[in-house]
């Protein structure tokens, strides 16, 4: 028997919410499910640049700290990262964002 389309996708998703990005709208739980997300992977880039620190390269825990600070700004991890970039440079990691 042949199969037989009516062109019409017969699923439908729902449209994406103004600004969201997601179907059907941003929640409460989406929003956690993210910063969650995102800090698990801060957590683990943070665990490689402590790691570093520990083995002596300096130079490369400074580079992964600051990734951190940049691509997750607002997670516990950031605050970590900016706490051990300032203990082993001195420097102020907010200062160093470019605007």
């Amino acid at each position: 028997m042949p199969s037989h389309t009516t062109g019409r996708s017969r699923e439908r998703t729902p449209p994406l919410a103004r600004g969201s990005g997601r179907p059907g709208g941003s929640t409460a739980l989406t929003d956690t499910i993210d910063v969650e997300a995102q800090e698990a992977r801060a957590a683990f880039v943070l665990k490689r640049a402590a790691d570093l620190e520990t083995a002596g390269d300096v130079p490369l825990a400074l580079t992964y700290f600051r990734q951190v600070i940049k691509v997750y700004p607002r997670t516990p991890s950031a605050r970590t990262a900016a706490v051990r970039i300032k203990a082993l440079s001195g420097e102020d990691p907010g200062s160093a964002r470019p605007r």
